[in-house]
């Protein structure tokens, strides 16, 4: 396969739906050896982990009754909580530079967050907004109007 070659269908793998390297497997694998070089790459791309998932599964039901597990899962989700605030606050530094970019956030945050409002319903309802604010500001800056 010639870098062209491979360039296109890495973009043909883009545009599909779903995992872009698990479509380029299907596709090569496809062109390569037919319907069954297909399939035959698919399982390659997603069969270790799923027996590692499953495996995992299975070790985590067996050690439900091990005080050790809670614990360390305990202390893994305060991790994860920790990751998700540091994330949230990096987010912030950008949205500093966009007083409405920060506007939005902060609507979402007390609509899902403090209103408990459904999130489908709030992004749903945002993003429209957002876009339409977003076009509305630029139109205004193309056509001078600042």
């Amino acid at each position: 396969m010639t870098i062209k070659e491979f360039g296109d269908l890495w973009g043909l793998a883009q545009l599909l739906p779903g995992a872009t390297i698990c479509n380029l497997a299907v596709i090569t694998g496809y062109r390569n050896a037919g319907f069954a070089g297909g399939v035959a790459a698919l399982a390659g791309m997603v069969g270790a982990p799923m027996v590692v998932v499953i495996l995992l599964g299975i070790a985590y039901q067996r050690s439900q009754e091990f005080a050790l597990v809670h614990q360390a899962l305990a202390g893994m989700s305060s991790v994860a909580a920790g990751l998700i605030v540091a994330i949230a606050l990096k987010l912030i530094g950008e949205l500093r530079k966009s007083w409405i970019d920060l506007l939005f956030a902060a609507t979402a945050f007390i609509a899902v967050g403090l209103l408990r409002l459904p999130l489908l319903l709030v992004v749903g309802s945002l993003i429209p907004l957002a876009i339409l604010v977003h076009v509305w500001i630029h139109l205004r800056i193309v056509n001078g109007k600042r």
